[in-house]
Order: C-alpha cells, then sequence, then structure tokens
C-alpha cells in the first residue's frame, strides 16, 4: 500500500495503520487488510471504474462509481443497521462513504472474522444459516428504490437479446472450433427455444437483489454466515441469488446436492416462503443470466482459472439439463426426485 494512500487514510479516518496485509480475490480492484495502532482491523477496498466500463460494455461511464457505488455501499450500510450479517462501510471525517485515490474510490470497512468455506466443507448447518440470513436480505431489499438502476447494465436479459448473443457467437466463432463448444451451442439454442415457447422470462420475479451471491463473497464464522460486497447490487431477481448459491455450494460431482440444497431452502423458508418451483426458476434464472459469461469460444480454447472453471462447469450442467429444469418447473416437479434421478444417471455413467 503507497504511503500516500495511508496518510489520506489517516486524513480521512484518523485511523494510525501499523500492519498492512495485500488481500486476493476482487476482479480490477484491489484490497488491503490493514491493523491500526490501537489494535483494530479494517479492510480497506480500492474499487476499480474500468472494472464497471468493462462490464457494462461502455455503456455506463467511471462516473458511475460516484452514483451507483456509493448508494450500493449505503444498501450494505442500510442492511447492517437492521441486523443483516453483512459489512459496515465506515464514514469519513465529512461524512462519505468512499475517497478518491489514483483513479480508485477507497472505502474502510470493518474488519469481519470469519473464513471463506469451500463447497466440499460447507455443513448443512452451516447452509441452513446462510438460507436465514439470504431471506432476511431479501425482505430489506423490498424496502429499496429501484429507480435509480437505469439502463440494460447487470438487469435480466430479454429473449431477444439472448437470442441475439446466440446468433452471434454462431457467427462469429474464431478458428478451429472446440467440440464440446460446438455441442453446448446447440444446447444454448434448444434452451432458449425452450424458454421463448414457455414464455419463462416473464414469469420471474423482478426486484433490487445482491446480484453477486456466490460463495467467494460469504464469510463464516462458525456456523453464522456473512455476507460480503454489495457492489453490484442491480434489479435483476432475488431468484439469480437463490440460485446461484446453490450452484456455488450445493453443485458438486456433477449433481445438485439435494441435503446441501434443502437444508438451504428450509433456511430461507423459515423466514420468507419458497417453493420446489421457485428453485427449479432459480436455476433457470442463472443460466438466464450466465450461460454468455461462462459458454463462450475462448474459454474452450484455452485455460482458464480454477474459478472460471467452476462456474464454467456450472453452467455446461445447467446448459445440459435446462429442457428438464423448465418441464420440471412447469409441470411442478419435486426436486429431491430431480435430484436423486440426476445422481443416479451418473453413477450409471461412471
Amino acid at each position: 500500500m503507497e504511503t500516500e494512500l495511508i496518510k489520506k487514510i489517516r486524513d480521512n479516518y484518523g485511523l494510525e495503520i501499523i500492519n498492512i496485509q495485500v488481500l486476493s480475490g476482487g476482479w480490477m480492484n484491489k484490497k488491503y487488510l490493514v491493523t491500526t495502532i490501537d489494535n483494530k482491523k479494517y479492510v480497506v477496498k480500492l474499487f476499480s471504474p474500468e472494472k464497471v466500463k468493462k462490464m457494462s460494455k461502455g455503456e455506463f461511464s467511471a462516473n458511475y462509481l460516484d452514483k451507483q457505488l456509493v448508494n450500493n455501499l449505503k444498501i450494505e450500510n442500510y442492511m447492517y443497521g437492521n441486523g443483516l450479517n453483512c459489512e459496515k462501510i465506515n464514514l469519513t471525517h465529512d461524512n462519505k462513504l468512499v475517497f478518491v485515490y489514483n483513479g480508485y474510490r477507497v472505502a474502510v470497512i470493518d474488519y469481519i472474522k470469519g473464513v471463506h468455506v469451500p463447497r466440499e466443507n460447507a455443513s448443512n448447518e452451516q447452509l441452513y444459516k446462510l438460507g436465514q440470513e439470504s431471506a432476511k436480505m431479501h425482505l430489506l431489499f423490498k424496502n429499496i428504490n429501484s429507480s435509480i438502476y437505469t439502463g440494460e447494465y447487470l438487469k435480466l436479459p430479454t429473449i431477444e437479446k439472448l437470442f441475439n448473443n446466440y446468433q452471434n457467437k454462431i457467427s462469429n466463432k474464431i478458428g478451429e472450433v472446440n467440440d464440446e463448444y460446438l455441442e453446448l451451442l446447440s444446447l444454448q439454442g434448444e434452451g432458449l427455444r425452450c424458454l421463448k415457447d414457455k414464455n419463462i422470462i416473464n414469469e420471474i420475479p423482478i426486484a433490487v437483489t445482491h446480484g453477486d451471491f456466490a460463495d467467494d463473497n460469504i464469510l463464516f464464522d462458525g456456523e453464522t454466515p456473512h455476507i460480503l460486497d454489495f457492489e453490484l447490487v442491480r434489479v435483476n431477481s432475488p431468484l439469480l441469488d437463490v440460485g446461484r448459491i446453490i450452484m456455488s455450494y450445493c453443485f458438486e460431482h456433477n449433481c445438485i446436492n439435494y441435503d446441501k440444497m434443502n437444508s438451504f431452502i428450509l433456511g430461507y423458508d423459515k423466514e420468507l416462503s419458497i417453493q420446489d418451483n421457485d428453485i427449479f426458476l432459480s436455476l433457470i434464472t442463472v443460466w438466464i443470466n450466465e450461460v454468455d459469461m461462462w459458454i463462450k469460444e475462448n474459454y474452450f480454447n484455452k485455460t482458464i482459472t480454477e474459478k472460471a472453471k467452476r462456474f464454467q462447469d456450472e453452467l455446461i450442467y445447467l446448459t445440459n439439463n435446462l429442457p428438464l429444469i423448465i418441464e420440471k418447473y412447469k409441470n411442478g416437479g419435486n426436486l429431491k426426485d430431480f435430484c436423486d434421478n440426476k445422481n443416479k444417471q451418473r453413477r450409471l455413467l461412471k
């Protein structure tokens, strides 16, 4: 961490930093764990304006950070103030949530004791409590004004946009194309036609939601979950959060672990009603939002990171099974039967 940044933190917050540790994670952002002279710990996060410009493909400028980012951090503090287990953003001496440093927007966040728990180690009790916390978060999001979220950035794609993206993939193949990718493209087209025929997208509930609700944004202190990083709060669907957590924690050995998923559902349902059909629709919602992020040609023609491979594997599974998931959703299917049958098929294929 640069000396000038340490000085700015002291000037803005009155914090005397004596120890600094670089934290990993956070695409294009930077994070540090700092200890102050009075032995308190904080996370210093530098938000990159280039991240938003790149993700939005130019729809929003760097000025987005001065508006949407600050608003999202206000939402995070609102959640914290209403009892959600999440981060607390500290205010500067002049009551601002961020200050500007070398093009970054900088926030100082209270340190949360906890660890990232990989899916294979997550317990049913941890997932039950995460379900409860997720529902509490969605209940609080109902009080958030959605009108400030303009443009198409991060919103649920229309069926027209999905077909347009698909046609671009078909038309813009480069060089020799991986056979698995070609097969997945064919299955993506089948899935899109099924979505259109059954008018699925119009049945997905829309609201302000976390939008980046994967396991790398959850810390567990024992069995207690803490929710991190409200940077990408968006108008999309609460079912995106639900489905993304299920895929992040319950997808293993190319199947969804029903016991783990059911623990999350039971916790969620304790605070906010949720049914099997909602879960099937949540998996569809994840596919709609993420298929074009992870099923793309260059990710099949080069070595990708372990994290990207994990997301890619999840979207391959959803692409392979989307028509069946849609059928179960439309016909009132049973989640346990679905998971058990897919697991049985996996064992037979082995």
